[in-house]
């Protein structure tokens, strides 16, 4: 997700994102679903999961 830029923008209306911020997770979010778009398998993403201390 190079070149995507995340967080709090005036044009934000994207209703997901806007919680995740609000929840802190967002870091988290966009970390795990970096490592499915790179191996392709979410099993070889659970390092990034069980890193969460989220909600």
């Amino acid at each position: 997700m190079s070149g995507v830029r995340h967080g709090n923008t005036e044009y934000n209306d994207d209703p997901v994102e806007t919680l995740l911020n609000k929840t802190g997770c967002a870091d988290l979010h966009y970390a795990v679903q970096e490592c499915i778009a790179e191996h392709r398998d979410w099993r070889k993403c659970q390092e990034q999961v069980k890193n969460s201390e989220c909600v």
